[in-house]
Order: C-alpha cells, then structure tokens, then sequence
C-alpha cells in the first residue's frame, strides 16, 4: 500500500497526469455522469487525472438553467472555478502539450455517437470512458468501433460491473469448483427501488426498454465471463410467476424478468432475475450441485472504495466502488502506455465490442421475450 501511495504521489507531481472532460453530468447525487465528476475529484482518480473541462448543455440552455436540478448543478460546479463549464466539446480549452486526454461521456443513448465523435475530433480525446449502452443501434456501434480504431482510440463502456469486487469473488468461486462433474448453475439477480408510481418516468426515461437500460448490465458480465453470444443462444424458458410485462405513462415495457437460456446447446443454462421494484441490489449466486448456493452482491463488504455520500440515489450507490475501479483501470492503462502503442485493458474490461454484443442480444431477447408474455396461456403477473 504504502509503494502505491507513494506512486500516487509522483503522478500528483508528474507532467503525465491526464486531462479528463465530463460530458454530460446531470443532477447532483442522482446522474450518473455526475457521479463520474465527484469521484474523478476525489482520491483516488484525482491523483491520476485533472478534470479541466464540464461539457453540459442542457443546464446551460434557456430552458435547462430553469429546470429542476439547474440550481444544485450550478451549486456544485461554483466549488471547482477552475474547470471550464460549456455547452460543447468544440468550445472546451485546448489540450495542454503532451498529455493525454480522457472523455467521460453520459449523455442520452441517442446523442451518444455524435458525442463519441466530436470528443475525439474536437477535443482532441485519446481514451474515451463511454456509458452503457453507447449507442441505439448495433450499426452504430459499429461506426464508432471503426472510428476508433482508425484514430487509435481506448474505449472502455460504462459497464462497470464487470470490473466489480462482488463478480472478481463469484468468478474465483466458480473456478474453485471446476473439477466437480457438473458446471454449477449461474444465476445474475438484478433489482432496482422503484415504487409502482415511478414506473411511467422510468419507462419514458429507459426508453427502449429494461433489456437495454437495466437488464444489459446482466448481458455484458454474461458476455465477458459466461460465453453468451447473440445468435448462438439456445433453450430459453421463462418463469411466468418472475415476469410482468405492463404498460406505464403510455409505454410498454419490463418490470420483472425470470429466464434462462443456454449460451450453446449442450452447456449450462444462465439464469437471469431482474425485477424494478424489489429493492436496489444486484449480484452473482453460484450453486454447486451439491451443496447450497453462495450469492456475491455487489456491495457486499468489504468493498474496494467506500461511498461517503450517504444521500447518494440507492440506483448509484450499490455500484459505488465499482464505477470507481472502472475509471482507476482506464486511466492507469492510459498512463502506462507509451507512444503510439495501443492501449492495454486488463481481462474482462467491457470494450465496445462487448457493448455491441450486448446491444444485439438485447434487441433478439427483448423481441422473444415481449412475444411469449403476451401468449394467451402465459402465466404470467398481470396488473
């Protein structure tokens, strides 16, 4: 501990310290790009990185400067006079020498591909930190995923789970049980804290539904570390007392989810439990065949950095440590890469070409899955 300190320390000191921007940072204690913000301010991240410049149109619109959460953004940003606050990447201070520069983007999944592109054509972004799920479409993935390799860019995708304590502890138990006869069984729980009343917002807000704004962060870690694949997936069955599909503020949409599937035929079946309104947990359960199961949440003490912001939305904080090791791996891999070598990502870091596969498996499942609730003898809740 005390040689990593003392390296924090140098790169405090060192012309190599990273410049980082934020794109798109919301509500205070609510936004998930201003979380990013807050804890790229504190140690850690700040030991790494200088965060020089806040790109936030919508606060800084005519309209945005009299919405709900403007005077809290304003608020906060006044602590910081020397980050430059704009409403555009083209107007953002250009980079100084030669240090790198990291965007981190949270903007809507709609505008998020213009975004990606204007952060490395007009500030000048060299690694980009991109929230999940990055783009609407798989095609566009696919743009940006070019582009990318065509200017030589990091990009690491805001699934941060991945890189979690919880799943590091699930894998290792996994793999603890290798040599028994039968693969354990996989299951991926996934909950958010929403009441019933909220369920109109967060369908509008989630748009286009739970698999690619919830249920995706179960898709990446089955992606990275459990073989599923779009196209190759087989055997899906459905828990119709686990699943409710419903119509909210005039959309319809997931608020409860219970399958499984096979990621090949003849493999082990994922099991997946993902459910709006039934608390704000997510985790990894490996069950042996016989012996109990064991469940690694994320959260679950003892964590890799400690949330001191006890307001902080529940939909954030249970993810807390988890979204700090994202950025701490991100920035690191750019720090030790020298010249025009290509960035190096530890295992199990969600690329965009995860993000891609997650992006098409949520669009094959969502259309099964919409259509076998909706059978007549589908025994499923209804409300």
């Amino acid at each position: 501990l005390k040689a990593y300190l003392s390296h924090l320390q140098n790169m405090a000191a060192s012309p190599e310290k990273l410049e980082v921007v934020v794109v798109g940072v919301g509500v205070p204690k609510f936004s998930m790009g201003w979380l990013h913000l807050y804890q790229l301010l504190r140690e850690p991240l700040s030991e790494l990185c200088e965060v020089v410049g806040v790109v936030e149109p919508f606060f800084l619109s005519e309209n945005g400067r009299q919405a709900a959460g403007s005077e809290e953004f304003q608020t906060y940003m006044a602590k910081y006079p020397g980050i430059a606050i704009v409403d555009t990447c083209s107007k953002l201070p250009p980079r100084q020498g030669n240090r790198h520069r990291v965007a981190v983007i949270s903007v809507r999944t709609a505008d998020a591909p213009r975004v990606f592109e204007e952060a490395i054509t007009h500030a000048e972004c060299s690694a980009v930190y991109l929230e999940k799920p990055g783009a609407t479409t798989a095609s566009a993935l696919g743009n940006m995923i070019r582009l990318a390799e065509e200017r030589g860019i990091a990009v690491m995708t805001g699934y941060a789970r991945n890189l979690g304590n919880h799943v590091k502890k699930a894998l290792a138990f996994r793999d603890k049980l290798s040599g028994s006869a039968q693969a354990p069984r996989i299951k991926l729980v996934h909950s958010n804290h929403f009441a019933e009343a909220d369920l109109a917002a967060c369908f509008q807000r989630c748009r286009p539904g739970m698999m690619f704004d919830m249920a995706c962060h179960d898709l990446a870690l089955a992606v990275a570390y459990f073989g599923l694949a779009a196209g190759s997936w087989t055997d899906l069955e459905l828990e119709d007392s686990k699943c409710q599909l419903a119509t909210h503020g005039g959309v319809e949409d997931f608020v409860s989810l219970g399958f499984s599937l096979r990621p090949k035929a003849g493999e082990e079946p994922i099991h997946f439990y993902i459910d709006r309104c039934a608390g704000a947990f997510n985790g990894v359960e490996v069950a042996p065949v016989d012996s109990p199961s064991q469940s690694f949440l994320c959260g679950e003490p003892p964590v890799l950095y400690e949330n001191p912001l006890p307001d902080l939305s529940s939909h954030l904080a249970v993810g807390y440590d988890g979204y700090v090791e994202a950025k701490r791996l991100l920035l690191e891999a750019v720090l030790q890469t020298k010249g025009p070598a290509p960035v190096q990502f530890p295992a199990g870091v969600p690329t965009l070409e995860v993000a891609r596969e997650v992006l098409v498996l949520a669009e094959e499942l969502t259309t099964v899955l919409t259509k076998r609730l909706q059978e007549p003898d589908c025994k499923r809740q209804k409300r």
